[in-house]
C-alpha cells in the first residue's frame, strides 16, 4: 500500500470519531435563564416557535448573500424580543422574525478549479475553500462557511488521491461477496452504494459516527457521508463530519465535482 493510500486510510478512520456537536437554541435547565426564556420554556407553543425560528435562522444564515447582516439583525431581534411584556407579544415577535428570515437574499455560486489536478466543483458563494491540515497533504480542501453546526470544522472535506475508484474503496472499506461494507461507530456497518454525479458514477457510504465537542465525547450519533469518485488517474474522496454537510447545497457541490478531461 502506498504512503498516500495509507495516509488516506488513516484520515478516513479519524473522521469516524467526529468532533462536532449539534446546535440548539437554549437549555431550559440552565440556571441563568432570562424572564423571556423562562416564559418560552413554560409554554409548548412558544417553545415550538423558538425551535422553528432557530432552525430557520441557521438555514437562512447558511444561504445568505450577506451572513454578517443576518447575524446583526438576529442580535437586534433578540434584544427586541426580550422587551416583550407577555406571551402574545413574544409569539408575535417570533412570527415576524420568521417572515423576515424567509425573505433573506441568498448567495449565488462560485467554481473552484485546481489547475494541477484538474479538479473542479461548484460551491455556494458565501462559503470558502481552504487547505486541510498539513498532515493530509497538499491536495486536500475543506469547504466551510456560515450555518455550520456548533463546533463543526467544515461542510465538506475533499481529498485528491491517485488511483481508481476500486483502489480507493479498498483502502477505506471492506470488500464482501456482494459489495463493499463500511465500518461506523462501534459495531455499526453500512453498505456502500452507487452514487451518480455530474457525468460520473462513484460510491457513497453513510456511516454512524460519534458526535462530540471540546467538552468530550457524547453518546449521540451522527451521519458521516463518504463519497468516492475517480477518472481512472485521479480520485476524489469527499466526506462530511457528522453534524454539517447534510444540506442540499453541499450535496450539489458533491454532485458537481469532476476532473478536467
Amino acid at each position: 500500500m502506498s504512503a498516500a493510500i495509507r495516509r488516506l486510510a488513516m484520515w478516513f478512520a479519524s473522521i469516524i470519531a467526529c468532533t462536532v456537536a449539534h446546535a440548539t437554541s437554549f437549555d431550559c435547565d440552565a440556571d441563568s435563564l432570562s424572564r423571556i426564556e423562562k416564559m418560552i420554556c413554560s409554554r409548548d407553543d412558544l417553545g415550538a416557535l423558538d425551535s422553528e425560528s432557530a432552525h430557520t435562522y441557521r438555514r437562512m444564515l447558511s444561504l445568505a448573500r450577506a451572513p454578517a447582516d443576518v447575524m446583526a439583525s438576529q442580535r437586534r431581534w433578540l434584544a427586541s424580543r426580550n422587551r416583550s411584556n407577555d406571551a402574545t407579544c413574544v409569539a408575535r415577535a417570533y412570527r415576524a422574525r420568521l417572515a423576515e428570515l424567509r425573505a433573506t437574499p441568498t448567495a449565488g455560486w462560485h467554481e473552484f478549479h485546481d489547475a494541477a489536478t484538474g479538479l473542479r466543483f461548484r460551491y455556494l458563494a458565501n462559503r470558502s475553500v481552504k487547505p486541510c491540515a498539513s498532515d493530509l497533504g497538499p491536495r486536500c480542501y475543506i469547504l466551510s462557511g456560515p450555518g455550520m453546526a456548533a463546533g463543526s470544522a467544515y461542510f465538506l472535506q475533499l481529498q485528491v488521491a491517485d488511483g481508481s475508484t476500486e483502489a480507493i474503496a479498498g483502502s477505506l472499506w471492506e470488500q464482501q461477496s456482494d459489495g463493499w461494507m463500511a465500518a461506523g461507530r462501534g459495531d455499526a456497518r453500512a453498505p456502500v452504494s452507487e452514487f451518480v454525479g455530474d457525468g460520473w458514477h462513484g460510491l457513497v457510504a453513510d456511516t454512524v459516527c460519534g458526535i462530540g465537542d471540546a467538552h468530550g465525547f457524547h453518546g449521540a450519533a451522527g451521519d458521516c457521508y463518504t463519497y468516492v469518485m475517480s477518472n481512472g488517474r485521479h480520485a476524489l474522496i469527499m466526506t462530511t463530519d457528522g453534524a454539517s454537510g447534510h444540506d442540499p447545497e453541499t450535496l450539489a457541490t458533491v454532485r458537481s465535482a469532476k476532473f478536467d478531461e
